[in-house]
C-alpha cells in the first residue's frame, strides 16, 4: 500500500493529498537526519518537487546534543518524507463522513497521577530556577480503535475538530505501518 498523506493549507484551507511518492527518505539514526533534510531541500528546490512527511520530536538530538528527548517510539523512523510530483487538492478533506465510536472505558493514559504531579513539580522547579521557560509537557493517550484512524478525521461532528474550526495545520498521515494525526494549532 502507498503512503497516503493528507495536509491542511493553512493559508487557504483547502486540503493538499500526497500519493505514489517519487522517493521515500525513512531515516533511524540520529546522524542521519541532516544528510536528509538536506537532500529534501535539493528535491525541493533543485528538482521541483513537494515533500511532505514528518519529523519525530525524538530527532531533536540531531540538531543539538544538548536537546534531550525520550526514546523514540520502536519502530518509528525519526524522519519520514515523500517526495512528491503534485498533490492532488481538494476543497474539504476527501474522505466522506462516517462515523466514530470510541469506548472512553477503555482509554488509557501513559502517565500514572503520580508520575504526572511528580513531572509538574520539576518542570516548575526548572522554570523559576531559569533553567527554561517553556515546556510542552505530553503524554499519550491510548485506545483501541474498531478500524482505521482516518475516521478520527471525517466523523461527523469530528472529535478533534468540533466545535473549532479545522486548526491550520491539521495532517493525516498513513504511512501502513504507522499513521500520525495531528490537529495542531501550530506548525506541526
Amino acid at each position: 500500500m502507498s503512503p497516503t498523506l493528507h495536509l491542511l493549507d493553512a493559508t487557504t484551507q483547502t486540503w493538499r493529498t500526497f500519493t505514489r511518492p517519487v522517493r521515500v527518505l525513512e531515516i533511524h539514526t540520529l546522524a542521519d537526519i541532516l544528510p536528509a533534510l538536506h537532500e529534501i531541500d535539493r528535491a525541493v528546490t533543485q528538482s521541483g518537487l513537494w515533500a511532505a512527511g514528518f519529523l519525530a520530536y525524538e530527532a531533536a538530538p540531531a540538531f543539538d546534543p544538548a536537546m534531550l528527548t525520550h526514546p523514540p517510539v520502536e519502530g518509528l523512523p525519526l524522519l519520514w518524507f515523500g517526495l512528491y510530483e503534485l498533490p492532488i487538492v481538494n476543497g474539504q478533506f476527501p474522505i466522506p463522513n462516517s462515523q466514530l465510536i470510541i469506548d472512553h472505558s477503555q482509554l488509557a493514559i501513559s502517565s500514572s497521577p503520580s508520575a504526572y504531579h511528580t513531572a509538574l513539580a520539576q518542570i516548575k522547579t526548572h522554570i523559576a530556577a531559569g533553567d527554561t521557560y517553556q515546556v510542552n509537557y505530553t503524554l499519550r493517550l491510548r485506545a483501541p480503535l474498531p478500524s482505521s484512524p482516518l475516521p478520527l478525521f471525517s466523523a461527523s461532528p469530528s472529535p478533534l475538530f468540533s466545535p473549532a474550526p479545522l486548526p491550520p495545520y491539521a495532517a493525516h498521515l498513513d504511512l501502513g505501518r504507522f499513521v500520525i494525526s495531528s490537529a495542531s494549532p501550530e506548525l506541526f
